[in-house]
């Protein structure tokens, strides 16, 4: 139950290089923060940071994973605020995140949330935008 309504569910997968900025933007009518689902597939092994553009100034808001694995697929549920890995060599993994989910930031003059990943993967990111509607 919610007091507004949703749009269709937006899927838009990147691949990144270490290092590499990308823009999502929310499309969201309302202010404030939305978690989406997010799948990584790791295309190296490392610690991941992501670093989320609209909350640098604040170094907790630094998403860390420490130990992940080539080919390793960490997906964050979302709203749900859960993580889970296709590894079960990773059992470490409750220990190894930061426990600082990404999530998606609508303010009044932009809905865009660049992202920066430390390590390259591929990411995909799901949601689906809060929709306002007056009644005529």
């Amino acid at each position: 139950n919610a007091p507004f309504g949703f749009a269709d569910k937006s899927a838009d997968t990147y691949t990144i290089t270490g290092g590499t900025n990308i823009t999502v933007h929310s499309e969201s009518d309302e202010i404030g923060f939305i978690y989406p689902k997010i799948t990584i597939t790791m295309q190296e092994a490392g610690d991941l940071v992501i670093t989320n553009s609209n909350e640098t100034k604040d170094i907790y808001k630094k998403t860390i994973i420490k130990n992940c694995a080539y080919n390793e697929v960490i997906t964050f549920s979302g709203e749900s605020k859960m993580i889970n890995t296709n590894l079960k060599a990773h059992a470490t993994l409750p220990r190894d995140f930061n426990y600082v989910y990404p999530r998606l930031h609508t303010t009044y003059s932009s809905d865009a949330t660049v992202f920066n990943f430390s390590l390259p993967c591929t990411v995909k990111f799901e949601y689906a935008p809060i929709r306002k509607v007056g009644i005529l």
